[in-house]
């Protein structure tokens, strides 16, 4: 059980656990000694050969993992970028065909000339 409550023998305001048998025990300075045990036993583990070869496969898969991944999200964005580009250009084709279906249909209603009537100023 964690309580809040500071040991007296070392006047320190760290977090107490006081164990089943009702001894008192600091929980930082064990968790430091564990985590200084686990870098001690790595540190000496990596200077095996066969860890030494496992970390640079791991690097250089993690390298290569994120360059393809950084290759796929540039396409992406290519990608969306290009959908965009052609909805652009089809609204402006649209707005473009719009006012000559317009100028088709006021030029169709008015009353055609003939050539030989261009001249005579009818």
């Amino acid at each position: 059980m964690v309580t809040g409550i500071t040991d007296p023998s070392t006047r320190s305001s760290d977090i107490v656990d006081v164990g089943k048998a009702g001894t008192r025990t600091n929980v930082t300075r064990s968790i430091s000694k564990t985590l200084v045990l686990i870098g001690a036993v790595l540190l000496a583990s990596s200077r095996l050969y066969y860890v030494q070869e496992m970390l640079a496969a791991l690097i250089l898969f993690a390298v290569l993992f994120s360059c393809m991944a950084a290759a796929l999200l540039l396409l992406y964005v290519l990608d969306r970028a290009g959908e965009a580009a052609i909805a652009l250009v089809e609204y402006g084709a649209k707005h473009v065909l719009r006012h000559a279906l317009n100028w088709k249909l006021f030029s169709s209603s008015a009353p055609a000339l003939k050539l030989s009537e261009v001249g005579r100023g009818k």
